[in-house]
């Protein structure tokens, strides 16, 4: 860690401010009678003042031979010492105190003492196991300005981000004038990144005013359909917590951010393909549109919905786009081919924003207002990939099918986890066409190594010996791709050769979306990510359900997740504008929780679930991305600190 001398001296010589008014070393914590009667040591206080450390600490160890205070003594020479930077010297005065002689507040300040010792050692860990259950709250501003500053100091070395906002906003009570404000920015930008179920036991801890700040980071995150709703919901943040130390310019800042880019739209063009051999799929949006807008409570978005069928309007992608335009509307959602939407690229602007419910790889900057929104699984393997890192897998195995997409996506697999730090084993293909896949998956699992080590034992000594054949023992996890029906004769298979013990990972693409209990047991054991919409259930996406099932029954079965691609379609447009703002900006759609990313993509973080007895059952949050990249750091800087720790001081 790169060291800040200038931090440890302004401390010190801020705690020895407080210590030299009123000859003690904080105010209130050594007057005593005889600290100001002595001779001796009003003339120590008289050298610290004078910025004679060293000769000041001599003459108390010199009045400890006689004091009945002589633990205070030992206490006031180490603290001494670290001003004079004399660290070893600090440490011996500081090996002669008994504690048992220190009143609670002394003990606290021999804490810091040896924690700042510790911080000049490098050693983090030293800093949190002493400074660990020390209450600061009643001690002096100084003493609780000094033990929160090593914490994070300790804290952030160690990356412990949870525990270094926890101390900044400990901090944010204390510092004043331009640390607040720099404060205040960092602890912000962190609470924005934390996932909404720490945020509500940090707001349900009433600690403050780490309570208040996660109040208001939940208030950021939660989607509004308006500004004013918004506003409302700040203003009563702030009547909830009138005495929180924020500061008022970090309110206003909040405030500007959330001002619109884009206003929500009064009419939406739809344009799907409602007939010919994509009708189905083009009938599973729309069904889901349509519901969202038929169970809109809000007052301020209410969009007249007109469709286009675009396989019977003989127009170009972009000529019905500017038609929808040329009819009134000021936004279009469509659902395009990458070649279509290819049309729109190469445009230097559009006049109303586009919401295309597909996407194209494409290096160049796209134009302003086309956003795009689709069911990526190369998202999805990027996301499988910091799961198994965050649940520590590190040596992985990928089986997928023979075609594009299983190409495309074990790619995606494997270029993140490699990013994180893991080792993608082998890459083995297997044969859509066929039924057995058991030769695939022994020579994946090196099954067929041991069968061929086997047949040559046998061969060399002429008799057949028990043989149990053993799987290779450097793989911790397998990355398969498939589709339901193969999945279902693949996952039995893994366990068959002996692989019960490894973790197994896939994408959305192995349920089908329809719960089918019997069938769905062979997967048992898979972990998989997917949206929401599939996973969970509430009051709100049940309503929708029943809608769907009355009026869409057909084609909210045929695909229900393109169902909730519309019902989010139908959403985003009046969040466009808060999403523009900050990329910490999210929606709680029911396709993940969704954020708006480069070049206008909008990006889900899904669910994750894991099938047990044929029922997918959704697992706890997968770390943030911050906190797995810091995983997938060598843990070399903690242990070796706890290597070189010293038994005792």
């Amino acid at each position: 860690m790169k060291q800040h001398p200038y931090r440890l001296v302004l401390l010190l010589l801020l705690l020895s401010t407080l210590l030299l008014s009123s000859c003690g070393p904080i105010p209130g914590e050594l007057s005593r009678p005889e600290a100001a009667e002595s001779t001796l040591l009003s003339e120590a206080e008289s050298l610290a003042a004078r910025g004679h450390y060293t000769r000041a600490a001599s003459l108390y160890r010199r009045n400890t031979e006689k004091s009945d205070n002589a633990a205070h003594d030992w206490l006031r020479a180490a603290e001494l010492m670290l001003l004079a930077k004399r660290y070893l010297q600090s440490a011996n005065d500081l090996a002669e105190i008994a504690e048992d002689q220190l009143t609670p507040l002394a003990l606290t300040r021999k804490r810091i003492a040896e924690a700042e010792l510790a911080l000049h050692d490098k050693n983090h860990s030293r800093i949190i196991q002493v400074l660990a259950g020390q209450d600061s709250q009643y001690n002096s501003r100084a003493s609780q300005l000094q033990h929160a500053e090593l914490l994070l100091a300790a804290f952030r070395t160690l990356s412990k981000p949870l525990e270094v906002i926890q101390v900044r906003a400990q901090l944010s009570g204390l510092l004043s004038s331009s640390a607040k404000i720099d404060n205040e920015k960092q602890l912000w930008q962190a609470l924005k990144s934390i996932d909404l179920e720490q945020l509500d036991s940090w707001q349900a801890s009433a600690i403050q005013p780490l309570s208040g700040w996660a109040a208001l980071a939940q208030t950021w995150r939660v989607s509004y359909s308006a500004e004013a709703d918004f506003k409302r919901a700040l203003s009563d943040w702030q009547t909830r917590h009138q005495n929180h130390p924020m500061s008022r310019g970090l309110l206003n800042q909040i405030l500007q951010q959330m001002r619109r880019h884009i206003p929500a739209p009064e009419k939406i063009a739809i344009v799907l393909p409602l007939s010919g051999d994509h009708a189905k799929e083009g009938l599973a949006i729309l069904a889901g549109l349509e519901a969202a807008a038929e169970l809109n409570t809000s007052t301020e978005y209410r969009p007249v919905l007109r469709h286009y069928d675009s396989k019977s309007i003989s127009l170009t992608a972009f000529k019905m786009y500017q038609q929808a335009v040329q009819d009134g509307a000021d936004f279009v959602i469509g659902a395009y081919t990458p070649g279509a939407l290819e049309q729109f690229a190469r445009q230097s602007k559009l006049k109303v924003p586009l919401l295309a419910l597909s996407e194209i790889s494409s290096g160049r900057a796209l134009p302003k207002n086309l956003f795009q929104f689709t069911l990526n699984e190369t998202d999805q393997a990027q996301q499988v990939a910091q799961r198994a890192i965050s649940e520590r897998h590190k040596r992985a195995i990928i089986i997928t099918p023979d075609n594009e997409w299983g190409s495309e996506v074990a790619e995606s697999f494997k270029l993140e986890f490699e990013r994180l730090a893991g080792t993608v084993l082998t890459t083995e293909v297997y044969q859509t066409a066929k039924k057995d896949h058991s030769e695939t998956l022994k020579q994946a699992l090196h099954i067929s190594q041991s069968e061929q080590r086997n047949r040559a034992l046998q061969k060399a000594l002429g008799i057949r010996p028990t043989f149990e054949p053993r799987r290779r023992q450097d793989v911790d996890m397998i990355f398969l791709l498939s589709e339901p029906a193969t999945a279902r004769l693949l996952r039995p298979q893994i366990d068959f050769y002996y692989a019960t013990d490894l973790a197994v990972y896939s994408t959305s693409r192995i349920f089908s979306g329809i719960q089918n209990i019997a069938r769905d047991r062979d997967i048992n054991g898979t972990t998989y990510c997917d949206m929401p919409w599939i996973l969970q259930t509430d009051a709100s996406t049940d309503l929708l359900r029943d809608v769907l099932l009355i009026t869409a029954t057909d084609s909210y079965n045929y695909a229900p997740r393109l169902t909730a691609l519309g019902i989010d379609a139908y959403r985003i447009p009046s969040e466009l504008g808060r999403l523009m703002n900050s990329d910490e900006h999210t929606f709680n759609g029911v396709t993940g929780e969704l954020h708006l990313s480069e070049n206008g993509r909008l990006k889900s973080q899904l669910t994750f679930a894991k099938f047990s007895k044929g029922r997918a059952r959704p697992l706890h949050k997968t770390l943030s991305l911050p906190e797995i990249t810091m995983m997938a750091i060598p843990e070399s800087t903690e242990k070796n600190q706890a290597a070189n720790e010293p038994a005792s001081r």
